[in-house]
């Protein structure tokens, strides 16, 4: 028998049972030490119960793969929510955006994401980047106008986007807008009983473990309502069970696929190049070495992006993607010695106006090709990109299908393709090997 009792929006005490919940609520912990001649793995076994002073507490969140594991266990369970805390707050209207047909053709699927949300009221909206989740979340706060929302992310772009559709959308209720790390600054006292709904956009790039600074926020507000909004759930499996326990499970999901078959979404064009070898590489021995040298300072390899993004940009935009600021600076030098183009880029120190007017310029085609970092790698709606350029290599699926959905958006249902150039790099172990990763989630994805 386990019995459980719903202390709050954030906590469950475990009163009986918890020997019970042990196979659901803990998880494999992998660490590296270092030894004489190498490192050693060691594999322990952690556990998500909290033994606190008033007794064993886990994550509400966990609630509904603890109600599962019973069920499908057999194990008897009662569970007690003295506070209502898991009763669903009944919407005051039906979902509305003013300009936005969330009902009707094909954007319909907003609709029954927003409804999943709307009777679930804590999880993650899985869904693909281009099929508008700013709308998503106007949606459910319309549901709510007497509610005070807390909108939360990791960087200015989406919040600049956000309030410009906000600004259309008709609602006039109490939202708050912030990045996270502005926010994380408040006293807990400020925010605890302030918000009824807290949303989190690119909820993967921020709650990765349950001490990070979206955690603290969670963990110290009483708001009912907790989504977040992602495209892909992160590679490490902690990041996942921090999100799952702080806000819920996936709730709802669009992939990319099917976006793609409701014509929402353009297809990926794969183009892949294969660079000249390096002889020289093969004597790097850290992986930050070849990196370096095998990607950022890869004279070939940056010749090979500045010519495909001159080529693809007489279409229309170019968005090309890299990780280290000296690798966008190399790229930029090239193009205006030998190429004799101004190359635009922006960075985590480009002034988030100054990003704006590079996305509006864009979209209006005054700029024709853009080197971004991460601030550009995530949260950057230009409907008519026409290429992207994967040149920051990696393989992380996460990371790949979050570049790839900066040029997938098909707001106006005519753009079939959209060109994702990457490059194979023979020079390398890690090199290939990486490649290797990104070209097994294209073959997965079905787009080679």
């Amino acid at each position: 028998m386990v019995k459980i009792i719903v202390s709050d929006s954030v906590w469950c005490q475990i009163v009986e049972g918890k020997e019970f919940l042990f196979p659901i609520l803990s998880y494999q912990s992998e660490t590296h030490k270092k030894v004489q001649y190498g490192t050693k793995r060691i594999v322990k076994r952690k556990f998500l119960i909290s033994e606190l002073k008033k007794g064993d507490f886990f994550y509400t969140g966990f609630l509904y793969r603890v109600q599962k594991y019973c069920k499908e266990n057999n194990i008897p369970l009662k569970i007690e929510d003295p506070h209502g805390t898991m009763e669903p707050l009944f919407p005051e209207n039906e979902p509305h955006v003013e300009g936005k047909y969330i009902r009707k053709g094909k954007w319909s699927y907003q609709y029954d994401l927003i409804s999943k949300a709307i009777i679930s009221q804590r999880g993650i909206i899985k869904a693909a980047t281009g099929s508008g989740k700013t709308t998503m979340m106007l949606g459910i706060i319309s549901c709510y106008p007497s509610l005070s929302t807390l909108f939360l992310c990791n960087t200015h772009t989406p919040i600049t986007q956000f309030k410009k559709t906000l600004a259309l959308s008709g609602l006039n209720q109490p939202i708050d807008i912030f990045t996270i790390q502005s926010f994380y600054r408040k006293k807990p006292k400020e925010y605890k009983d302030k918000y009824g709904m807290i949303l989190i956009d690119e909820v993967h790039d921020g709650l990765r473990t349950f001490n990070s600074m979206y955690a603290k926020v969670l963990k110290n507000s009483c708001a009912l309502i907790r989504l977040g909004f992602t495209a892909t759930l992160p590679d490490d499996p902690v990041a996942r069970l921090a999100m799952e326990g702080l806000l819920g499970p996936v709730i709802g999901e669009l992939t990319i696929q099917e976006g793609i078959d409701m014509e929402v979404l353009s297809k990926p064009k794969i183009i892949i190049k294969k660079l000249p070898d390096n002889p020289e590489l093969k004597n790097s021995k850290s992986y930050r070495d070849v990196y370096i040298n095998g990607v950022v300072k890869n004279r070939a390899m940056t010749r090979q992006i500045i010519l495909d993004s001159i080529k693809d940009s007489q279409s229309g935009p170019v968005l090309i993607l890299v990780t280290e600021i000296e690798h966008g600076e190399e790229i930029v030098n090239m193009a205006k010695r030998i190429f004799k183009r101004e190359i635009v880029f922006a960075q985590g120190k480009t002034d988030k106006d100054l990003r704006e007017d590079i996305r509006q310029g864009m979209i209006s085609g005054d700029i024709d090709i853009v080197i971004g970092t991460a601030v550009f790698k995530k949260a950057l709606d230009v409907p008519n990109l026409v290429s992207v350029i994967l040149g920051f290599g990696g393989k992380s699926d996460a990371q790949t299908m979050q570049a790839i959905g900066r040029g997938t958006r098909n707001i106006d249902g005519n753009k079939r393709q959209v060109i994702i150039r990457d490059y194979f790099c023979p020079s390398h172990y890690h090199l290939i090997k990486h490649f290797g990763f990104r070209l097994c989630f294209f073959i997965d994805e079905g787009w080679i």
